[in-house]
């Protein structure tokens, strides 16, 4: 198994310094996140007891009652991912705020009790569906294939809560 990874390591990813990065969306990349970041795992399930913890690949939430809690343990996190992964917190997405104002997350917003996309993503949804549109209005792309993509644009948004968005633009398209 080692000789196995150390060829996927070594191969990195395209465009990328040698033995550097893994190829985004591979499934050996989900792989090596959650077998990499299982200390990480570890440090906020079993030492911290954070109120609430959810990670995709490199994406973290962490919730809890304190915020005074939340900065001891955000300093927690950041020593063990710099000391013991190598790896450095980003700064600029790295945010200790109360859940009122809606937790940043995997390109949704997180509130108590609902979960709406980012205004990013709903301007990027818009667009993505305009352009089916227009490829479909053009004969760019088949009734099928429009419909396969838009299937999945929704599929997509309907990880939030978006219903009255995904309403709003079946009405007014008809």
């Amino acid at each position: 198994m080692r000789w196995l990874y150390g060829v996927f390591i070594d191969a990195g990813a395209p465009g990328s310094k040698p033995g550097r990065g893994l190829p985004i969306g591979n499934l050996r990349s989900q792989h090596f996140a959650n077998f990499y970041l299982g200390p990480l795992d570890r440090l906020v399930t079993r030492d911290l007891r954070a109120g609430g913890y959810c990670r995709y690949m490199d994406d973290v939430l962490v919730l809890g009652d304190s915020r005074t809690a939340l900065w001891e343990w955000h300093r927690r996190i950041e020593e063990l991912v710099r000391t013991r992964l190598d790896l450095v917190l980003r700064p600029e997405v790295t945010r200790v705020l109360p859940v009122s104002e809606g937790a940043p997350f995997l390109g949704f917003v997180v509130f108590p009790g609902t979960i709406r996309f980012d205004r990013h993503r709903v301007r990027r949804w818009r667009s993505r569906m305009r352009s089916l549109q227009r490829g479909l209005d053009r004969g760019d792309l088949t009734g099928e294939a429009a419909q396969r993509a838009a299937d999945s644009l929704i599929g997509w948004a309907r990880h939030g809560d978006t219903f009255s968005m995904r309403r709003a633009w079946v009405t007014r398209r008809w």
